[in-house]
């Protein structure tokens, strides 16, 4: 295709100006196919607009927004979480842009390390900041080599919900314990006024000393909402 000159800002079709003056409309999707990066301007799509921004060799278009409803990390990888989709938005190795949420070390252009229906991991060195709560002494462990369950002193109320992150340390067999999830941080499976659950490898209990380790609810210092991933091609 000819080099791009000038660009207008459009609605429902880009109109895309040839050397000759002749304006050529594709549907936004196609553009990234029709458009040849090393001579044109970069443009900015989002939905149906397009942007002509300044002059050097990328386009970004924007796809998939959803809002973040929370955030955390190991200072290696990033995790942030959404209202559960259909499918998983994203895709391993996948960029995507994460914009508004806690810090200038997580926003911007992230490489996808994993996805599920409601939570993306990013390539990050941010660890954002949190409180822990419910801080429970564990007195039984059982597992399945897939889910464990830890047991602790009968509650008022159940102490953490399905979806809450919990971190769990000091306990034998080690392996119950989060440090050996890539995130360091556990997502509640099911809980009730003394039992919790959640993915691990761990089975038995040989050596466990009841109250000598810890679950406590992980909460990460992040307003619900405040915060956008979004689908990005570069």
């Amino acid at each position: 295709m000819a080099q791009i000159q000038q660009q207008i800002v459009t609605v429902a079709f880009t109109k895309v100006w040839d050397d000759d003056g002749t304006p050529t409309f594709v549907a936004e999707s196609d553009i990234k196919d029709r458009l040849n990066t090393a001579n044109i301007a970069t443009f900015l799509f989002t939905t149906s607009t397009v942007i002509d921004v300044t002059n050097s060799a990328n386009i970004t278009f924007s796809g998939t927004s959803l809002s973040v409803t929370g955030v955390y990390g190991t200072g290696s990888v990033a995790t942030l979480t959404f209202s559960t989709q259909t499918n998983p938005p994203f895709t391993p190795g996948q960029i995507i842009n994460v914009s508004d949420v806690i810090s200038s070390t997580l926003n911007g252009l992230r490489t996808v390390v994993s996805c599920s229906n409601n939570e993306v991991q990013v390539a990050s060195t941010a660890i954002p900041t949190y409180t822990i709560g419910n801080s429970l002494s564990v007195t039984g462990v059982s597992g399945t080599g897939t889910v464990a369950s830890l047991t602790y002193a009968t509650q008022g109320s159940a102490p953490f919900a399905i979806g809450d992150k919990i971190a769990v340390a000091g306990l034998t067999p080690v392996a119950y314990n989060t440090v050996f999830l890539d995130t360091q941080i556990a997502t509640v499976l099911s809980a009730n006024t003394t039992t919790v659950t959640y993915s691990s490898v761990a089975s038995g209990s040989t050596n466990f000393v009841s109250g000598a380790g810890v679950v406590s609810k992980y909460i990460p210092a992040y307003v619900s909402g405040a915060g956008t991933v979004s689908e990005a091609y570069l």
